[in-house]
Parts: C-alpha cells; sequence; structure tokens
C-alpha cells in the first residue's frame, strides 16, 4: 500500500521497539523517576494492547485493555498508552480491529472512535487520580464518561460523517454496543479495585501527586 516492503519494516520497527524498551529499563535503573517508570508502564501496557489484539483478534477485548490502563495508568499515561497504538496503527501495523493497519484506518469511519479513545482515555485516568481506585462504583463512572460518552461523542459523529448516513442511523448503531461496553466497566472496575487493594501504592497514585502539589505550592 505504501510501496515499503512490510517485512523490512516489521523488523525495522521492532528493533526500534526492544532499544526504546531496553533504555526506558536503564532510565528506571538509573534515574528511578515517576516519569521513567510512567514512560515503561505505558510501554509494556502498549504491548499488551497490541499482542492481545493481534493474537485475539477480538475487538471488545481491546476496549478492555483501554479500560484497565486508563484507570490503572492514570492521567496522563493512560492516554498515552492508547495514542502509542494508534500511532502504531497509522504506520502500518496491523494491530487494529481486525488486523488492519495504516493511516486509512484513522481516516476511515471507525478513526473517530480511535480519536475519542485518546480524549477518553486521559478523562478517565485523570478521573480516577481524582476519585480514587478503591471504590467500584467511582472507578465504573470515570470509565463510563470517559470511554464511553466521549469516545461515543467523538466516534459516532465522526462516523456519520464519513459514511453519510444520519442521526437515527448513528445512535441505532452505538446503542447495539452499550451492553457489551457496561460489562467492560463492571469487568474494569472490579479489577482495578483488587490491585489497588493488593497494591496500595496503585491506589494512591493521584492522591500522592495532588498532596505532592499542595505541599510544593506551601512551600
Amino acid at each position: 500500500r505504501t510501496g515499503f516492503d512490510i517485512e523490512t519494516v516489521a523488523k525495522l520497527h521492532a528493533g526500534s521497539v526492544w532499544v526504546l524498551l531496553g533504555l526506558t529499563v536503564v532510565a528506571v535503573a538509573v534515574l528511578r523517576t515517576r516519569a521513567a517508570v510512567g514512560l515503561l508502564l505505558v510501554l509494556l501496557a502498549q504491548g499488551a494492547i497490541g499482542y492481545l489484539q493481534y493474537f485475539t483478534g477480538i475487538p471488545w477485548l481491546l476496549v478492555l485493555v483501554h479500560m484497565l490502563a486508563a484507570s490503572l495508568l492514570g492521567y496522563p499515561w493512560g492516554g498515552a498508552s492508547v495514542a502509542l497504538y494508534v500511532l502504531l496503527i497509522v504506520v502500518g501495523l496491523p494491530i487494529g480491529a481486525g488486523g488492519r493497519g495504516g493511516l486509512a484506518v484513522l481516516t476511515g469511519p471507525t478513526g473517530g472512535f480511535l480519536l475519542g479513545g485518546i480524549v477518553g482515555a486521559l478523562v478517565t485516568g485523570w478521573l480516577v487520580d481524582k476519585w480514587g481506585r478503591t471504590n467500584p462504583f467511582t472507578v465504573g463512572l470515570a470509565n463510563i464518561i470517559g470511554l464511553v460518552l466521549i469516545v461515543y461523542a467523538i466516534g459516532l459523529p465522526w462516523l456519520g460523517w464519513r459514511t453519510g448516513s444520519g442521526l437515527f442511523a448513528k445512535l441505532t448503531l452505538g446503542f447495539q454496543f452499550v451492553p457489551g461496553d457496561l460489562i467492560k466497566v463492571v469487568i474494569t472496575s472490579l479489577v482495578v479495585v483488587t490491585v489497588a487493594r493488593a497494591y496500595p501504592p496503585i491506589a494512591r497514585r493521584g492522591s500522592a501527586a495532588a498532596e505532592m502539589a499542595v505541599s510544593e505550592k506551601r512551600a
């Protein structure tokens, strides 16, 4: 499609990813900063998202992983993970729904859902950092606002624009996925709360950052 040899591109990409991952591990070991750890978590989460989608071919599983990434990594790393996933699709990796890749995926009918996923993951991560990770109801609400409502608010109009379908057709198409999305929200809430209770630093991620910012202002 682009004129490049896919095998060569894949090898270059794989090599660059391993180099980046290795440098990130070194940065974590040497610097021991929150930014370095966050970058490593984003890379690992993105790898999990890509491989799950590639080997299973199940789009709904991809959305579930995005919800988990946004809720566990928080702001802005959850959104960065989804953005990296979209970028890899754009450069041609076949990790999109149905094993698709390339710029046409982003500019096509479902591109709005990808862009909405980035915005939604940022919002969900920010809300979970603010509300905490020990209450399944607030974690679920954060995911409904960010990765359901916002994604649909961006994705459905985009879909209508690219396909020329009317408002009723867009809403009908969107509503059929709502039950499945709510199931993913429930699963995400239970997993996040369980992880947060088992590993307290995850639960304190947002509140600790907020307390640090307040203490710096007072100082």
